[in-house]
C-alpha cells in the first residue's frame, strides 16, 4: 500500500471513524508488524497480541491519529516498544530474526528453475539468518519493509551511522555467503 493510500484511511478513521477503513489499515499491516514483532519477542501468540493492542490504541486516538505524519514508521515504533517493554516483563534480554516464518511463494516456468531458484532463496535466507540478531534485524528494516535509514534508526531508537554500519555489514556476510553459489 502506497503512502498516500495509508493517509487516507489514517485520516478516514481518525476524523470519520470509519471503521472499514480501520480495518483496512488491519490487514495492510498486519503480517509486516506481525513478523517484526516475532522477530523481537519469539512467540507468534505474543505478537498477535501486542500487534491487537497496537491497533486498538490507533482507533482510540481518534482525531489526534491524523497528526502522525508517517503511519508505518509510528505503528513499528509502537510493536518494538510493546515487545520490548513485554521482554522486559518477561525479564528475557535476547533479541533473535524472523527465522521461522515462511518464506514469500516465487512463481517460476519450470520444474529446473523452481528448483534453482528455491535452492538459492534458500542459501540467501540462510546467509540472513547467519547475520548477527540487530544486524539482521536492521537489513530486514530496510530490504523487506522498505525503510529507508532514518526511519529504521527511529525504530530502533539508534544512530543512523550505526544502521549504516549494520547494513555494510550484512551486505558484506551475505555477500561472502553466496560468493560460491553465484559462479
Amino acid at each position: 500500500m502506497v503512502q498516500a493510500d495509508i493517509i487516507k484511511l489514517q485520516n478516514a478513521v481518525a476524523i470519520n471513524r470509519d471503521e472499514a477503513a480501520y480495518r483496512q489499515l488491519f490487514i495492510n499491516f498486519h503480517q509486516p508488524l506481525i513478523k517484526f514483532g516475532f522477530s523481537i519477542i519469539q512467540s507468534e501468540e505474543a505478537a498477535e497480541d501486542l500487534y491487537s493492542e497496537v491497533m486498538i490504541k490507533i482507533w482510540l486516538m481518534e482525531e489526534s491519529l491524523a497528526k502522525v505524519e508517517n503511519l508505518k514508521q509510528y505503528l513499528y515504533t509502537l510493536i518494538r516498544n510493546a515487545a520490548f517493554n513485554e521482554l522486559k516483563v518477561q525479564k528475557k534480554v535476547t533479541f533473535s530474526s524472523l527465522d521461522d516464518l515462511p518464506d514469500n511463494y516465487i512463481s517460476t516456468s519450470s520444474v529446473e528453475d523452481s528448483f534453482l531458484k528455491d535452492e538459492f532463496v534458500d542459501k540467501i535466507n540462510d546467509a540472513i539468518k547467519s547475520l548477527p540478531p540487530k544486524c539482521g534485524l536492521v537489513y530486514r528494516l530496510i530490504r523487506e519493509d522498505g525503510f529507508n535509514y532514518k526511519q529504521t534508526s527511529e525504530i530502533l531508537g539508534i544512530s543512523v551511522n550505526t544502521i549504516e554500519g549494520h547494513m555494510t555489514s550484512a551486505i558484506k556476510k551475505i555477500s561472502e555467503s553466496l560468493r560460491k553459489y553465484l559462479h
